[in-house]
């Protein structure tokens, strides 16, 4: 995708996200990108996704965290879509979520397979068609499976997203409905979702970069804007500092992650510049915007609210820090990967 496609895609999904408000879910914003055909955009085409590749995803992902949008984009493209793939599955129609960590298992009986328990925390449960999960076995299985007749143990995060508990109970399903899958495939499934929410809160950072210049430079004190004082222009400069750091993180590894699929740390480096960033983004916003961005009404604390989520959502910096060492310490002293690293 060259830079003019990826400006258009961004400005399309930000398009459809401009009448939104709120948190919860945004079922309008999911029938546009099911509209535009993105909601798997980069799953293989023989799973039945669009087959574009990860820089493609994170144009979106950055769009719709700056939009403020709530969909499973993440859970149906980056971690279903991969599940999928590697499982030899097809994705199904409708609203697709992921459920990783959970002790789902399975019971094989004539007609197929029985499945039983709890996927705790699911993203958007309530309101997915599908869930892509991962049950326990003497392997990982894959299994799809349909959401109606789940109970449904309602739960959200610190940003209104919904986070519901799906229970089952001898749900039966069809032989085709469940894969066997290697535990590198789970791995790479999670680290997808990690990186996932890392462009999510890239845009949701770039948001509130946005509405932090716009307020300073609109309110004022002592008869001049708050963004002529010197102490808050070097507030901005370090917001900016920060923003920025994250987006050439994510935009970086979701290119070279796309070029070299063996350097898959790079996605987890980004995961690290990207969620220790997140603090100091959101405390600044906060601070210039005093205590008018916490209010329900300013759009500023859905922004922040939601880096503070995310950041804890498929393993936190430190999750992935620790996994970043021992992957790169692992590595022999390979030169050339520190080389690349240093780069």
């Amino acid at each position: 995708m060259n830079p003019d496609e990826s400006a258009a895609l961004h400005q399309a999904v930000v398009t459809v996200c401009s009448d939104i408000d709120g948190s919860g879910w945004h079922p309008n914003v999911w029938n546009a990108l099911e509209q535009m055909g993105v909601t798997a955009l980069s799953v293989a085409e023989a799973a039945g996704g669009a087959g574009a590749d990860l820089p493609a995803a994170t144009t979106v992902l950055i769009a719709l965290g700056l939009s403020g949008a709530s969909v499973p984009f993440v859970e149906s493209d980056l971690v279903a879509g991969c599940l999928i793939e590697q499982a030899g599955l097809r994705m199904p129609q409708g609203a697709v979520t992921a459920a990783i960590a959970c002790d789902y298992e399975l019971r094989r009986v004539r007609d197929g397979w029985l499945l039983s328990g709890v996927a705790p925390r699911v993203p958007w449960g309530r309101h997915s068609d599908w869930v892509v999960a991962v049950a326990k076995g003497a392997d990982p299985q894959v299994v799809v499976l349909p959401t109606n007749g789940a109970e449904i143990r309602r739960g959200s995060n610190v940003a209104g997203e919904p986070r519901d508990d799906l229970v089952f109970v001898d749900r039966l399903l069809v032989p085709e409905a469940v894969r066997p899958v290697g535990e590198d495939a789970v791995a790479h499934a999670l680290r997808r979702g990690a990186f996932g929410r890392s462009a999510q809160m890239t845009g949701a950072a770039q948001s509130v970069y946005q509405q932090t210049v716009k307020y300073a430079g609109q309110r004022h004190q002592f008869g001049r804007p708050l963004s002529a004082m010197p102490v808050v222009q070097q507030m901005l400069a370090e917001l900016a500092e920060d923003v920025c750091s994250m987006t050439v993180a994510v935009e970086a590894a979701a290119g070279a992650a796309a070029t070299r699929p063996q350097d898959a740390w790079v996605l987890d480096a980004a995961r690290v510049r990207v969620a220790t960033s997140a603090a100091a983004v959101a405390a600044i916003g906060h601070q210039i915007h005093g205590a008018i961005g916490f209010t329900q009404e300013h759009p500023l604390h859905r922004a922040t609210t939601r880096l503070w989520a995310w950041r804890e959502e498929y393993g936190n910096a430190k999750t992935w820090s620790n996994h970043l060492g021992e992957e790169l310490a692992g590595g022999g002293g390979d030169w050339p990967l520190w080389h690349r690293l240093a780069l």
